[in-house]
């Protein structure tokens, strides 16, 4: 119990900085289940062992992660990251990660150190990749985010891991990659918006994308490209002839030097025509290209790659040209990286590190999660023909069944109206206690629990199943004097409460104002470990001789050892807890109590009388 106060007092600190931080008055963190998850107003961190402080660090800075999302990131944009590639949605998770976490930490300085917790939690227990173990997009990704993160958002214990990644992508990559990334990195600092982590990312992405398209057939203008033909007004090809004003000039030819016009490492042809270096141009009087094809006007010059847009510098372009087939694959693959050649985005990581936390500590019993308690109305109207005439039989076999448990064995008294014809032979002896008395108890003063599963992996047929199955055992009960029930399906989101336990009926109502409540659809995940802990706490209160617990699933539940571990705590408090598949062979977690399955709501008379006779007696 103290563990769970001690939970309960860090979710009330959290709800309260999140609602400060975000300024958002209806959002509420949950700390329940193992599984982490924000919706618009609401943020959900996987239960821990509340004596394990570096979890709970961990479970801070993950928060203030969280709450910073919720204030300052767009889910659009990711998504359009996304849509252009795994790479391209790499680095913007990457890029918007430092710009929101700055924002963060400017704003509120204690996160600096929540946040530095989550880190050092994470370096601990060596969750984060070692870049000497990466693959060369990894490396990348790793690199720009490790560092960025180290020096922009004062993450320094992850300075190493920053210095060894370039250190390594400086031996791996071309120089002008390199200093490409490394101006990739410079503008990180001063990214201000979302779009500005996208635009980044795009950025980074070209890199690669221009360098991939070299050596590529295009036209362009009036450039001219090795192994292609170009149309231009003076045609020019590489080992061809061109037709020049005034001088040919073809690569591979003398320079010949005239006017002022000169060209680096290329052939000229001077006089009025233009130089090009490795191609032929043609257009224009004293202009000049270094390393490129010209087709401008007067006194226009473009440096780089073959275009007349005059974007890249000459060295790049030569830099390129002289790839070689080992950098062109490292490049190219990169550039083609899988989802599986890449690391995943720190948010999902350390999300995932958090529940694989939670489910150890439930799995080691550290844990005793509980769904709180609430009540909401129904979602539809059921019809309630056929659980109400389903109802009958199975009150019969819930009588029988009690009955067969209240069952006394015979008695003998000196007076009566019936004696038993096998003990007259002892009355000479003095044995006159012949007449014999048979009583039937009916202490049907049992307290029965219904829980249902409504998790989206029911189904719209099964929980309809279920949701009939419910109300015709709640009907039966209903008819049964001294008998007391209640039913609750799981788990419920509601923006306000979270995950919880929606109770259509408890111990002290009545049924039929409530049947309408029993008209409930599928959703979310399936915590029975928690829903069972809850029930369990409120029927163990319960003044009553048996004490039933039925439990209608499919038999899939978010944590089968949590499960599994509340039936034994049921078990130790007197209540006997019974499975109901629908539709299903396997209840995970029920093993040690066994189940039965519901097959049709028609036939639900059968499967409880067998629930009672195999499970029960």
């Amino acid at each position: 119990m103290k563990q769970k106060t001690n939970l309960k007092k860090i979710q009330a600190r959290l709800k309260i900085m999140g609602r400060i931080m975000t300024k958002r008055k209806g959002l509420n963190v949950h700390i329940s289940g193992n599984q982490a998850f924000h919706t618009e107003n609401s943020v959900y961190l996987p239960a821990g062992a509340a004596d394990d402080i570096e979890y709970l660090e961990a479970l801070e800075g993950f928060n203030d992660h969280e709450f910073g999302h919720h204030e300052h990131s767009k889910e659009c944009l990711v998504l359009k990251a996304r849509k252009i590639s795994t790479l391209c949605e790499r680095f913007q998770n990457g890029f918007e990660d430092v710009r929101m976490e700055q924002l963060v930490m400017n704003e509120w300085p204690g996160s600096v150190k929540t946040l530095n917790n989550t880190i050092k939690w994470c370096l601990t227990n060596g969750w984060f990749p070692e870049p000497e173990q990466m693959k060369p997009a990894s490396l990348v990704q790793m690199g720009l985010l490790y560092r960025g993160r180290a020096e922009y958002c004062n993450q320094t214990l992850l300075s190493d891991y920053a210095q060894r990644t370039w250190d390594l992508l400086q031996e791996l990559l071309p120089e002008d990659i390199y200093q490409g990334l490394e101006a990739i990195h410079q503008k990180l600092g001063h990214v201000v918006t979302e779009q500005d982590a996208l635009d980044l990312a795009l950025e980074a992405l070209k890199l690669f994308e221009d360098d991939s398209s070299q050596g590529s057939d295009s036209d362009q203008g009036d450039d001219s490209n090795q192994g292609s033909d170009s149309d231009q007004d003076d045609d020019s090809n590489q080992g061809s002839d061109s037709d020049q004003d005034d001088d040919d000039s073809n690569q591979g030819s003398d320079s010949d030097q005239g006017d002022d016009d000169s060209s680096q490492g290329s052939d000229s042809g001077q006089g009025d025509d233009d130089s090009s270096q490795g191609s032929d141009s043609g257009q224009g009087d004293d202009d000049s290209s270094q390393g490129s094809d010209s087709g401008q006007g007067d006194d226009d010059s473009s440096q780089g790659s073959d275009s007349c847009q005059g974007g890249d510098d000459s060295s790049s372009s030569q830099a390129k040209q002289g790839r070689s087939d080992l950098e062109k694959g490292v490049l190219q693959g990169i550039l083609d990286a899988l989802p599986e050649d890449l690391v995943d985005d720190f948010h999902e990581l350390i999300k995932a590190k958090l529940e694989e936390a939670s489910t150890e500590a439930y799995r080691e019993g550290e844990v005793n999660d509980l769904l709180p308690i609430h009540k909401f109305p129904g979602e539809y109207s059921m019809d309630v023909k056929e659980a109400k005439k389903a109802s009958f039989a199975v009150r019969r076999a819930l009588q029988k069944g009690l009955f067969d448990r209240n069952h006394k064995p015979a008695s003998y008294d000196r007076l009566g109206d019936s004696f038993d014809q096998d003990l007259l032979a002892g009355v000479p002896a003095g044995n006159i206690a012949i007449f014999k008395r048979e009583t039937l108890v009916r202490k049907e003063n049992a307290a029965v629990s219904i829980l249902i599963d409504r998790s989206g992996s029911m189904g719209y047929e099964r929980m309809e199943k279920a949701c009939k199955s419910a109300l015709a055992l709640a009907y039966a009960l209903d008819a049964i004097p001294d008998v007391r029930f209640n039913v609750g399906f799981y788990p419920y989101s509601d923006p306000q409460v979270g995950w919880s336990l929606n109770q259509v009926v408890g111990f002290s109502d009545k049924l039929a104002p409530n049947v309408k409540r029993f008209g409930v659809s599928h959703s979310g995940g399936t915590p029975t470990g928690e829903a069972i802990n809850s029930v369990v706490l409120e029927l163990s209160q319960q003044q009553a001789n048996k004490k039933l617990l039925f439990v209608i699933t499919d038999g899939d539940p978010n944590c089968p050892d949590a499960t599994s571990r509340a039936i034994a705590e049921a078990n130790a408090l007197g209540i006997q807890v019974v499975g109901f598949g629908i539709n299903t062979d396997r209840l995970l977690g029920f093993e040690a109590c066994g189940f039965v399955v519901i097959d049709d709501v028609a036939t639900l008379h059968k499967t409880v009388g067998q629930a009672l006779k195999e499970k029960l007696f």
